[in-house]
């Protein structure tokens, strides 16, 4: 994600208790554990294919742009 407008917080990894399937993604309401990092407009975040990921703690609307790239 590129962050163009905004800040909160991403928590990645951990688990998404009663996740369902939505094709080939899983979606839930929350994660348990995981990592937080900060972030803020201008900043790049990383999230490998597989891992759990919620935007939280947002302080104002978030703008980003997404690039899905394919896995090998």
């Amino acid at each position: 994600f590129y962050v163009i407008e905004g800040s909160g917080t991403m928590l990645t990894g951990g688990t998404i208790p009663g996740a369902t399937r939505t094709g080939t993604n899983l979606a839930g309401k929350t994660i348990e554990g995981g990592t937080r990092l900060a972030f803020k407009a201008g900043d790049f975040i990383m999230v490998p294919s597989g891992v759990a990921h919620q935007f939280v703690d947002l302080t104002a609307t978030v703008h980003v742009m997404s690039m899905y790239l394919p896995n090998p």
